[in-house]
């Protein structure tokens, strides 16, 4: 049985989007990773994240780290640019192979916008799930900037490199 709980996010500015991240007591901490297009389609792509709350060229910005389990984490997407966005989640300093953890989390991640909302969930108890996990992490979906069109990550849609910002190829 999935639980689904409620999760309640300020209203967006049009143009806006909102990624907010919840999961269960365990792990305790669950972190979420945003690749960010450069404006400068020169430079690789910047990651905002507890590491790094905003991206060097703007744009996108970590509004909540939650280090106490459940959640919610945010990430807020305030101007969109050309190019590909990820979105993946692991568990704060988490095994390199932590695909239990991360099935038995009951993590869910809710992507809005002023105007639509959509609902990711980790895979669990043999129901298929939304992304794919691989190592630590849980690769959930991808937003083209121009079109903003968001699509569960697959290993083709999210690139051959994954979360590195210099392996992200054109998948």
């Amino acid at each position: 049985v999935f639980y689904m709980d409620t999760v309640f996010s300020p209203w967006l500015r049009p143009g806006e989007l909102r990624a907010i991240l919840i999961w269960g007591e365990l792990p305790r901490d669950m972190d979420s990773y945003l690749l960010v297009p450069h404006k400068d389609h020169e430079e690789p792509p910047c990651e905002v994240s507890w590491i790094s709350g905003e991206c060097h060229s703007g744009g996108a910005e970590l509004d909540y780290d939650v280090k106490s389990s459940y959640g919610p984490e945010t990430i807020t997407i305030k101007k969109f640019r050309e190019g590909k966005y990820r979105y993946r989640v692991a568990e704060y300093k988490g095994k390199e192979d932590n695909r239990e953890v991360l099935l038995n989390s009951r993590a869910q991640v809710t992507v809005h916008t002023e105007s639509m909302g959509a609902r990711f969930v980790v895979a669990k108890d043999g129901a298929p799930g939304d992304g794919f996990i691989k190592g630590r992490d849980w690769y959930v979906f991808t937003i083209d900037g121009t079109t903003r069109r968001i699509l569960p990550c697959t290993p083709d849609t999210c690139g051959s490199g994954y979360h590195d910002p210099k392996g992200l190829g054109n998948g």
